[in-house]
């Protein structure tokens, strides 16, 4: 269901995330859905909330051109490698997917715990 993602800093204190949204079924939209961004320091334990909103539904399988969107977070303090993880989830909290990555850069922001 989610494409490729792309993770790049748009200026010193913000992280944006790009992704793209594929509907797979042939005969059904996926309704309303929401995209939750969460991200943690390699090798640590605890997730912290990036980032979250409101996606339309996707229309059955019509077109395999997948919906594109952005999220943007502030950037971590800490420079080092950092995981993140993309969870899509209908609105009632059925999750359809999730994808992970690693994101390596010269931090200058700030993470918050959600």
């Amino acid at each position: 269901m989610v494409c490729p993602c792309r993770v790049e800093s748009s200026n010193q204190t913000t992280v944006d995330v790009t992704f793209g949204i594929r509907n797979l079924l042939k005969d059904d939209d996926t309704g309303p859905l929401e995209a939750r961004l969460s991200g943690r320091r390699q090798g640590e334990e605890t997730w912290w909330r990036l980032a979250s909103t409101e996606l339309p539904a996707v229309e059955a399988a019509t077109t395999t051109a997948p919906r594109v969107h952005t999220m943007s977070f502030q950037q971590p303090w800490n420079s080092g490698t950092y995981e993140l993880r993309l969870d899509i989830s209908k609105k009632e909290g059925v999750r359809l997917d999730t994808v992970y990555w690693l994101s390596e850069g010269d931090y200058q922001g700030y993470l918050t715990n959600g």
